[in-house]
């Protein structure tokens, strides 16, 4: 009787496992995509049109490595690389090693965080939110 409830217990231990293994790939290989930035959100409207910047586009790759590019205000390309994984149990990604981004819209000169709240992630779709400078930023994406 005893072998059984240890049988039961450790059969569990290794579902469990499995499940919360398989959450993790299943969220990295969501998020491990090229993703071009469709909708820009500041406090819940839609600045979009007011983006100054063109092309942003987010790359999270399989190893760890962040990428990201953008035509600057000159038309210059911007191109950075940094590193990104998981936190709080794949609700949120942090980012490091890059830079903020300059002269993004007419109400935001600069724009940065390292801590992405993830609000939606498919095969498709991506949107995350951070706060900066007392605002909420969200920015929404299709898988490129």
């Amino acid at each position: 009787m005893k072998n059984k409830k240890y049988l039961i217990i450790l059969s569990m231990l290794l579902l469990f496992t499995a499940c919360e293994s398989n959450s993790d790939n299943t969220e990295k290989k969501l998020v491990a995509n090229m993703w071009l930035l469709e909708t820009y959100l500041r406090n819940g409207n839609d600045e979009t049109d007011q983006i100054a910047i063109s092309n942003y586009r987010e790359n999270y790759n399989d190893d760890g490595t962040f990428e990201r590019s953008y035509f600057n205000i000159d038309g210059n390309l911007v191109e950075e690389t940094g590193s990104w994984n998981f936190k709080n149990n794949e609700k949120e990604i942090h980012v490091s090693d890059i830079s903020s981004i300059r002269d993004f819209s007419s109400n935001n000169s600069t724009l940065s965080s390292s801590i992405f709240n993830i609000v939606m992630l498919t095969d498709n779709r991506f949107r995350y939110d951070y706060l900066n400078g007392g605002d909420n930023h969200e920015f929404q994406f299709l898988r490129d």
